[in-house]
């Protein structure tokens, strides 16, 4: 936009207007004209520059607010105006049909120069624009607009098609929207969505006999907490590992009666880190979609796991798929919370990890390794009877009759 502003106004000092006459006698050059540019032939048509130019700074600059949203359509109006202000311009120009106004001819016994200093015909066509435009198309005799006039007029025209091909768009298909709503009646919403919809979406809508049920399956017991249970809250408050960059920690278990969410949260610093060493440790510390691999799993994987007093062991190493039947053994699963960052210099992350089903009424072990955060393999003893105590207490959030 600001380019085509930047050629109307390098236009505006072209020829807008200009005279053109024959000339006979002591000249050498057998026609003589005189031109005007837009800021010396009208007042009008500099104005309509001004406006263009005008026009394309403020469709470029952001205001704030609802001015900001008020600028494009006043720069759209700014050009239109522009343009009538030539078309109107130029409309109103005179046409005169004088035949005076013929071949100039300068001869020696009526010219009161000499031979050495001969008359500029340049002097009195200068004249002639100056006491005002007129039109002459006459046998040795032209005056009408030039070609900066027509460039000019042109560049407008672009310019206008330019903020209205980017403008109308946003502005057409809400009022043509508002109005169908009208039509459809104030109080009838189901038509109103209808015809919306129906005009601005490509595909139809899905017959009612075909809409999809927007009930969501539930998740076998194996892969997550039950959906109608809030779980009975077991303070734990231990600090399961630490090392000079991170802390892991298990501050509660809520248990559930199929099963038990334990609730880790990793806590990180920089310290010594480089930036780049610190970002690496803190999205390593939510290391849900990470896998072991065939090699084993990688320095930078958070492992975790259980093992019960009769010896059976599951860690998060090992994968469930939520489909299918129950699995053999227990499952330990990943159960993403959420994480950021304490005033710059601390990073979190929360998770559950979902142990299926409740643990025997005996202490078992929680296990945690992580060789990107310089933890080694530690183990603390969790309280299996607390636990299935705790169960007892899950409360329901609505009963099966009411769901």
């Amino acid at each position: 936009m600001l380019g085509v502003a930047g050629l109307l106004l390098v236009v505006s000092f072209w020829e807008w207007f200009g005279i053109t006459v024959a000339v006979g006698g002591w000249t050498e050059k057998p026609t003589a004209q005189v031109t005007a540019n837009a800021w010396q032939a009208s007042t009008a048509w500099s104005v309509a520059v001004l406006l263009g130019v005008a026009a394309a700074v403020l469709w470029c600059v952001r205001l704030r607010g609802s001015a900001d949203r008020a600028s494009r359509p006043a720069a759209l109006a700014f050009v239109a105006l522009g343009i009538l202000l030539v078309a109107w311009q130029w409309w109103i120009i005179p046409a005169s049909g004088d035949s005076s106004k013929g071949v100039i001819v300068i001869t020696a016994e009526d010219s009161p120069h000499s031979l050495a200093n001969p008359p500029t015909v340049e002097e009195e066509l200068g004249k002639n624009l100056q006491e005002g435009l007129s039109i002459v198309h006459e046998p040795g005799y032209y005056s009408d607009v030039r070609l900066g006039l027509w460039t000019a007029l042109l560049l407008l025209v672009l310019e206008l098609a330019l903020m209205a091909g980017a403008l109308l768009p946003r502005i057409i298909p809400p009022l043509l929207t508002s109005s169908r709503n009208r039509w459809a009646g104030p109080n009838n919403l189901s038509a109103r969505t209808d015809v919306r919809y129906r005009e601005t979406m490509f595909f139809e809508p899905v017959p009612a006999e075909r809409e999809p049920s927007l009930g969501r399956p539930e998740l076998p017991p194996w892969s997550a907490p039950p959906s109608l249970e809030a779980g009975a809250v077991l303070a734990v408050e231990r600090v399961v590992a630490r090392s000079a960059n991170v802390v892991v920690l298990l501050p509660t278990i809520r248990v559930f009666g199929t099963g038990c969410l334990l609730e880790v949260e990793v806590v990180s610093r920089q310290g010594g880190l480089s930036a780049e060493d610190w970002w690496y440790l803190r999205m390593a510390g939510a290391p849900f979609g990470q896998t072991a691999g065939r090699g084993g799993p990688p320095d930078s994987l958070l492992r975790l796991g259980v093992r019960f007093a009769d010896g059976t062991k599951v860690t998060t190493l090992e994968r469930t798929a939520p489909s299918g039947g129950p699995p053999d053994g227990p499952t330990l699963s990943w159960s993403p919370t959420g994480g950021g960052m304490r005033g710059g210099e601390f990073g979190f992350s929360n998770f559950g990890l979902w142990l299926w089903p409740l643990p025997p009424a005996e202490n078992f072990e929680f296990a945690v390794e992580w060789p990107l955060g310089g933890i080694e393999p530690t183990i603390v003893e969790l309280d299996g009877a607390a636990i299935v105590s705790a169960a007892e207490r899950s409360a329901r959030y609505w009963s099966d009759d009411d769901r």
